[in-house]
């Protein structure tokens, strides 16, 4: 709870809640509060037995169908007992050689409410009184009650009077208490006299993110011993670098292991060392030709009007690509060769080549990479033949149908200029069954066909062109659809 003033004026007042407030009264049993609990816990103890002494006072809880309609009907509680009290003093009367009572209540069985339900010895549970017996009980109840709320409402004055003295006295400058702040902090550099509360919140919360990145305790120690030199086998690794060879490593210790900076340590300590072996490999051991490039032809591809590579591999430190760059042979559907000079990149990333004017459209070309590499005394060669799609596609053929409405179709391509005729064969096909084909060879002109008559009455069917090409023994297949009429 957030404590206030008793002017419940809060504009004064140094907010403190209430978990940072202990109870320093006795132990009071009978609600289970114990001397230390923090005044929230006090107040939820003292509010779930005032809850319950209300629920208890609550005249919906009692069942009183089996009297006359009562009038005036209940307000209250003590309505309640002094009609059962009525009641006991008319069954007295009874008892004393008064007149009896007409058989029925109170010499009767009664619901009782869910709070007088109990489980008897047999393990039963028991939901029903005598009159006289349920009365006795609610009397009692009602006595406790009275007592425990008693005790509640001097307990709550006692509460107030604490909270009160707290709001005037403490963690307030004005009002003499003592203020607890912290004086600067590494977790906010542009804070100064912090708030212990809010210090601990930013602690808690940097403390979370930390462990969120590094681990718990328990993932940090088991991770923090590599499991190429167990340290219960009690050996040290040897040194890697010739100037210490026959000697452990460094600063190397295995009871460093112990803490992640000691681990740490060690690892920098066996860095450096295999870092100076390296070196010296490098430096004095085994020379580096040919056979120790790696280059791969990842991807070779046509998207006109350039030819597109890609490589990746690793070339040994000292070669490069020779000064007059790389190779390509490139030949079109008729032979023609054309040469073109490229820059590789082993990373990967496509390297783009013009494809030569002098060649021709083709379906096809055929390539012939040959990468230079040297290293100024040695040159070598990576090679790489792939034929690739050319620039007779059928999307720049452009193939389609024109419906003429009377039952015949006019077909249509055209033909990329080449250096010689293309031999074409073109098939249309109608969903009625009826066929159509016609050949020629053309070197880059449009092909205009007007078909037969697909359909001889009024109505509609779909056709499918398919355009076959052979440039010098290349081949290409392309098809298309349409719907015919007849009007």
């Amino acid at each position: 709870m957030l404590p206030i003033k008793n002017t419940n004026d809060q504009s004064g007042c140094n907010p403190v809640s209430s978990n940072c407030v202990i109870w320093q009264g006795p132990d009071i049993p009978c609600i289970q509060l114990c001397h230390g609990d923090s005044i929230s816990d006090v107040t939820a103890k003292l509010a779930t037995e005032l809850c319950e002494v209300l629920n208890l006072l609550d005249l919906t809880q009692y069942d009183i169908s089996c009297f006359s309609p009562v009038c005036p009907a209940f307000t209250d509680f003590s309505d309640l007992v002094q009609f059962i009290i009525n009641k006991l003093c008319e069954l007295e009367a009874c008892c004393n050689q008064q007149p009896a009572t007409p058989p029925g209540c109170p010499d009767c069985i009664l619901n009782i409410a869910t709070c007088f339900q109990y489980i008897n010895e047999l393990g039963d549970k028991i939901t029903t009184m005598q009159l006289d017996d349920y009365v006795t009980a609610i009397g009692n109840k009602v006595c406790t009650l009275e007592a425990a709320l008693t005790a509640l409402q001097a307990t709550v004055a006692n509460h107030e009077a604490r909270i009160t003295y707290i709001e005037n006295n403490c963690c307030d400058n004005g009002g003499g208490g003592v203020s607890l702040t912290i004086p600067d902090s590494c977790l906010d550099p542009t804070l100064s006299n912090i708030p212990i509360d809010d210090f601990v919140e930013d602690l808690e919360f940097a403390f979370c993110q930390l462990q969120n990145a590094t681990g718990t305790p328990s993932v940090i120690q088991s991770n923090i011993t590599p499991d190429c030199f167990p340290p219960s086998q009690g050996q040290l690794p040897p040194a890697l670098d010739p100037a210490n060879a026959g000697n452990p490593v460094d600063g190397f210790a295995f009871a460093n292991f112990a803490t992640m900076a000691g681990s740490l340590g060690n690892a920098w300590a066996m860095i450096c060392d295999l870092y100076l072996a390296v070196q010296d490999i490098k430096n004095n051991c085994c020379s580096v030709g040919c056979n120790d490039i790696d280059f791969t032809y990842q991807s070779v591809t046509f998207n006109d009007p350039n030819i597109l590579v890609s490589t990746i591999g690793n070339i040994p430190s000292g070669f490069n690509q020779c000064g007059t760059g790389s190779q390509v042979t490139i030949i079109d559907a008729y032979g023609t060769t054309a040469n073109a000079t490229w820059t590789y990149d082993i990373t990967g990333n496509p390297v783009s080549i013009p494809l030569p004017l002098t060649l021709s459209n083709s379906i096809k070309y055929n390539l012939s990479f040959n990468a230079c590499i040297t290293n100024g005394t040695e040159t070598c060669y990576q090679n790489h033949f792939q034929v690739v799609n050319g620039n007779i596609t059928c999307a720049s053929l452009a193939l389609a149908i024109g419906d003429n409405t009377d039952g015949t179709a006019t077909i249509s391509f055209t033909m990329p200029i080449a250096a010689n005729n293309i031999n074409y064969n073109l098939t249309a096909t109608a969903g009625n069954g009826v066929v159509f084909t016609t050949s020629g060879s053309t070197q880059g002109v449009p092909i205009i066909w007007n078909t037969g008559a697909f359909l001889g009455a009024p109505g509609n069917t779909s056709v499918t062109v398919v355009l076959q090409l052979d440039q010098n023994g290349y081949a290409l297949s392309c098809s298309t659809n349409g719907l015919i009429t007849r009007i």
